[in-house]
């Protein structure tokens, strides 16, 4: 091997790597463009968590006509044959009953804000640099793995070859070039932003 026996200095490793994580940073502009989209989306799922609830309870609710409506036979029928279908049918129904309201239970929960829920996220992706800067190990391998696709590859002669970046920072790229497009819902189905092989809803 043409390379055995040769060293790289440490410094001007990290130095070449410190520039690829600051090309990481978006511009003001790019952040809070990719940024408001993001918190649309989050305003649309919470929207789309209420109609869900309640088509849910509206589920529940036939459900429960549809039981009275077998317990009013089965005390009119006669027939051992009939009387076993519709208490058959009655069980199968509770048991629907029961998984759609826990359902509601887990979709009528109150969600967090935004900015609560994804102010870790946020703050890293506006400045992936951070956590390198921490010189906190656990801190830049956390940076590793949520910012690079793939391991970085490097060359003695070359320096680091390009590195596959994360979906997120692929997004902001395509944010940063205007490389993202709307796409109109059918009907009243809201709009889609696609950029960096992410797809985003937008009100």
């Amino acid at each position: 091997c043409d390379e055995y026996g040769k060293s790289i200095k440490r410094e001007v490793m990290e130095a070449e790597f410190l520039e690829i994580i600051k090309s990481l940073k978006p511009s003001p502009k790019t952040f809070y463009l990719a940024l408001d989209m993001f918190e649309k989306l989050w305003q649309d799922r919470q929207v789309e968590s209420k109609e869900w609830a309640k088509s849910i309870t509206q589920q529940i609710t036939m459900i429960d006509r549809k039981v009275s409506q077998f317990l009013d036979r089965v005390i009119e029928v006669d027939n051992p044959i009939l009387l076993d279908t519709y208490e058959s049918k009655i069980r199968d129904l509770q048991e629907e009953k029961v998984c759609l309201s826990e359902k509601v239970q887990l979709c009528g929960r109150p969600l967090a804000s935004f900015e609560d829920t994804f102010r870790t996220a946020i703050e890293f992706l506006g400045n992936p640099q951070k956590l390198w800067d921490s010189n906190n190990i656990e801190h830049r391998r956390m940076l590793l793995r949520m910012a690079f696709a793939d391991k970085i590859t490097y060359d003695r002669n070359q320096g680091f070859r390009t590195a596959a970046f994360a979906q997120p920072f692929l997004a902001l790229e395509d944010f940063k070039h205007g490389k993202y497009e709307l796409v109109e819902g059918a009907g009243f189905e809201p709009a889609y932003a696609y950029a960096g092989g992410v797809t985003i809803r937008c009100l």
